[in-house]
């Protein structure tokens, strides 16, 4: 069978994908069904907050009606568990140690919830998620043992920069280098990314800058400014050789942060539109390829994709935009059993509508 068949024949059965981006102070998905990305909302909002409260002697738990509560509860509550895995793979709750895939279970636990809602299969098919650039296996690690737990499949993982940049510098040329920042929640991220023939590589060491509770905006902006600029110069350029400078994350909605940046850098950057989005719906595009999109009901055929040009993320465990084979127990032997049984199932769809189809004629005899 055709892999294009396969496609259909997962698509008519109502499979999707689910993109997540668990970002310091919130988390931010996108369904990926036939062809369209739909962003997944919470109660209305584009965004989750990534607070998790952890009730004595039960598992963690998540969403917004969670988010009201664990204020009354601050020490059973996890703000941030991407700020906590930064340091270790478990978090004091309680005066107990937890550990933080259990933490990252429950959120991806709500995010599906929500994701699920009117759709034929209440688990996705496929798992991307993504993880700033900085990281290494011990935090991949969690993520993975993470979908585990949430009864998910194992995750493509894809890093921020390389998610943003295949969302916002996508028409970027082979050669050209972009800037990325990523102004969040809880850091200012930066990045430099180098376009190949197959996707994004970092051009040098990523940036990155914490921004304490309570920091005044404006001086953190100045700062991270010029962490920006630190981070081109250890990638062996300055601001004019770059193609393009994007800025994205939900702090690029700052009044005046345009102006900043071409104070410092000398150059205009670009501002994504749906900046709380733009990593998760990259995330989508490097994993999955182009979205197919529809422009006065007609379907516009795809561009050029990751896997068209042989871009799937490289297996090289250095590389920004790697895929982790999460080897849990149980979970690569589980993987393969739900895809020979989505395979066959498909398969025995067909041949039974071919049967029906051939045989029609003797119903009427």
């Amino acid at each position: 069978m055709s892999a294009g068949l396969r496609r259909k024949g997962l698509y008519f059965m109502g499979w999707w994908a689910l993109p997540v981006d668990i970002g310091t102070t919130s988390v931010a998905a996108v369904v990926r069904q036939r062809g369209r990305i739909e962003v997944v909302e919470f109660a209305g909002r584009q965004t989750l907050p990534s607070t998790v409260f952890c009730p004595d002697g039960q598992p963690p738990l998540a969403g917004l009606p969670v988010a009201e509560q664990a204020v009354s509860e601050p020490g059973r509550t996890v703000l941030s568990p991407k700020r906590a895995l930064a340091d270790s793979d478990t978090v004091t709750v309680g005066g107990a140690a937890l550990p933080l895939a259990e933490v990252y279970a429950a959120l991806l636990t709500a995010v599906v919830r929500e994701a699920a809602r009117g759709r034929m299969h209440a688990r996705p098919r496929r798992l991307i998620l993504t993880y700033p650039a900085g990281w290494e296996d011990r935090q991949l690690a969690v993520l993975c043992r993470a979908a585990h737990d949430a009864g998910l499949p194992a995750p493509a993982l894809v890093a921020e920069p390389v998610a943003v940049a295949w969302q916002l510098a996508a028409d970027s040329r082979p050669g050209q280098f972009v800037a990325i920042l990523d102004v969040g929640g809880g850091s200012i991220d930066a990045a430099v990314l180098r376009r190949t023939r197959e996707g994004f590589e970092l051009a040098g060491p990523p940036g990155s800058l914490p921004l304490p509770a309570g920091d005044a905006p404006e001086p953190a902006l100045r700062r991270g400014t010029y962490e920006f600029l630190a981070t081109i110069s250890s990638a062996g350029l300055t601001p004019d050789q770059l193609a393009a400078v994007h800025v994205t994350g939900g702090g690029s909605r700052a009044p005046g942060i345009a102006d900043l940046i071409l104070q410092v850098l000398g150059v205009r950057p670009h501002l994504a539109s749906g900046p709380e989005a733009a990593t998760v719906r990259g995330a989508a595009t490097a994993a999955l390829g182009q979205p197919a999109r529809q422009v006065s009901g007609r379907r516009i055929p795809r561009r050029t994709t990751p896997a068209a040009a042989g871009a799937a993320p490289p297996q090289d465990p250095e590389s920004p935009s790697r895929r982790l084979q999460c080897l849990v127990p149980g979970m690569a032997k589980r993987s393969f059993s739900v895809a020979a049984l989505a395979a066959a199932a498909v398969a025995v769809s067909l041949l039974v509508l071919i049967t029906l189809l051939t045989g029609a004629p003797s119903l009427y005899r």
